[in-house]
């Protein structure tokens, strides 16, 4: 800061300088103007102009030092740090810059909220024709055109879910309600949701799972079983997908594997970044870089571990780990400890009052 300031305040300085060399100048030119009373001259001068130039150094710093320390406009305002009118007229700037900032991202940020709103809107309202014609659908009795359809409509389906739920991330966790569910029962019912697309493609499952039950949210935590899923059955033909669980280190694991294409080993570090697509086949536009993602953003708030290995041209492995049950009691006690600990301070202000 020290520096800064020297470098402000250099033509001052020079000037000081200047003034300090003229009068050691008339010094030298007037007789009647001695050496030793130039230079007790200089040395007062050097003096107050030192302590002048701390004064406005320790003043100008408490207001250079808020900004630089991002304090709050309203502080510095409060605390009359702006007191120069240099400093007011910076602070002025800087105020009306910065409600000009927070109007604009509140406006934006209003603008993404309607745009989100509407869209879910949409996604609800696109929902009900699309449960329609799965109706119509099943009526069909030309079973090659039947499945053909079939086919694409959960295609179709699958994809509004998918957006359906990234819509909603960022305010997932108000949605949560955690429970003990079977993860077999989960596993089942996704299976039965893609199952036109696995039969089109001639997928059979292999499930070896018993009826443990994970403490988790079933809604969210069906949906990351859905993308896994759906991923293994987009890039497998005519192979098996092998879905089994077992336990280690007390915590439930999912393993769902597949003998697909496989992802090649410099994809894998990028494979949950929003947007991503593999690079095996860049020609694909089926691909929407969303599924991985809206794993990982669902799975940290639910506390699942997710691990994938892959060798390509061989298949997929995605593990599941579950919190240990311990995790969640944890947050559970310590949720009840706060409660009771807030019911007992509303108790004693009863007394007191």
């Amino acid at each position: 800061m020290i520096k800064y300031f020297v470098g402000e305040r250099l033509t001052w300085i020079l000037f000081f300088m200047l003034m300090q060399l003229i009068i050691i100048l008339t010094s030298w030119l007037d007789v009647a103007f001695s050496t030793k009373s130039a230079l007790y001259l200089i040395g007062i001068n050097v003096i107050l102009f030192g302590v002048f130039l701390w004064l406005i150094y320790t003043r100008e710093t408490r207001f250079y030092d808020a900004l630089k320390k991002d304090v709050p406009i309203k502080e510095i305002e409060h605390k009359e740090l702006n007191q120069s009118a240099y400093e007011k007229m910076i602070f002025d700037y800087i105020q009306n810059y910065d409600e000009s900032t927070r109007r604009t991202i509140h406006d934006q940020n209003k603008e993404i909220q309607l745009t989100k709103n509407d869209l879910l809107d949409w996604i609800h309202e696109v929902k009900t024709p699309i449960t329609a014609m799965k109706l119509l659908l099943d009526q069909i009795e030309e079973a090659e055109l039947k499945q053909d359809l079939l086919y694409e409509w959960s295609r179709i389906d699958y994809l509004l879910d998918q957006q359906l739920y990234i819509r909603r991330l960022s305010s997932k966790s108000n949605d949560f309600y955690f429970g003990h569910y079977s993860l077999k029962d989960m596993v089942i019912s996704e299976i039965q949701h893609t199952r036109n697309i696995s039969m089109a493609k001639r997928i059979g499952y292999d499930i070896q799972i018993d009826k443990e039950k994970v403490y988790t949210d079933e809604k969210w935590c069906r949906t990351i079983i859905r993308q896994i899923i759906s991923n293994a059955l987009k890039y497998t033909e005519n192979s098996e997908i092998t879905i089994s669980t077992f336990e280690q280190n007390n915590q439930m694991h999912l393993k769902i594997q597949d003998t697909g294409r496989g992802i090649k080993s410099r994809d894998i570090p990028r494979i949950f970044e929003r947007g991503f697509t593999s690079t095996t086949n860049r020609r694909e536009s089926t691909a929407t870089g969303m599924g991985l993602y809206l794993v990982k953003e669902i799975a940290e708030g639910l506390s699942i571990k997710v691990n994938i290995q892959s060798t390509y041209g061989e298949g997929t492995t995605v593990l599941l780990i579950f919190p240990h049950p311990n995790h969640f009691t944890a947050l559970e006690q310590s949720s009840d400890n706060n409660v009771t600990s807030n019911l007992k301070m509303c108790d004693d202000s009863k007394e007191l009052n």
